[in-house]
């Protein structure tokens, strides 16, 4: 297969064919990549203020400890600013929440909480903020706590716009 080497960049022959009336191919200025996600609290990802999930190597057990240093509560921790999507979805993180946990407590610089952020997380029972007269969350997604069968308590926060 011919390779063509345009700026650095490596095409393959035919990588381009599918492309529906492709008029120009830009080339993006080197960048460096994106930095690794910094582990917080030593059980999340964390890039940006972004709230990815888990950290990698992280057991359940490590989890309950994180959990019962905490009082029961799973408390997502000071700083950050979006829980992405996914993040603790029951159906597609291989660690979840551990079941006995029934409070979510959200840290008040979480602006926004993506679709699916803790879908089917059927334990929990109640949200709850650091402090909700200065949470900044604005923004909540969809579905992101669908399955949530136990939920009896969600304060909204006066900041919350969705």
């Amino acid at each position: 297969m011919k390779k063509t080497k345009w700026l650095g960049l490596k095409i393959a022959a035919g990588a381009l064919v599918t492309l529906t009336p492709l008029a120009a191919l830009v080339a993006c200025k080197d960048t460096k990549p994106a930095p690794a996600p910094t582990p917080v609290e030593g059980i999340f990802n964390v890039q940006g203020g972004v709230l990815t999930g888990f950290a990698p190597n992280v057991t359940q057990n490590d989890v309950k400890q994180y959990v019962a240093k905490h009082q029961g509560k799973f408390v997502i921790p000071n700083g950050v600013t979006v829980i992405a999507a996914n993040a603790f979805n029951a159906n597609t993180v291989k660690i979840g929440i551990p079941y006995e946990t029934k409070e979510l407590e959200i840290a008040s610089t979480v602006k926004k909480i993506e679709d699916h952020a803790f879908y089917g997380c059927e334990q929990l029972e109640t949200v709850t903020y650091t402090d909700v007269e200065s949470s900044q969350l604005q923004y909540i997604g969809v579905s992101a706590f669908a399955g949530c069968k136990a939920l009896k308590s969600f304060t909204f926060p006066q900041a919350l716009v969705t």
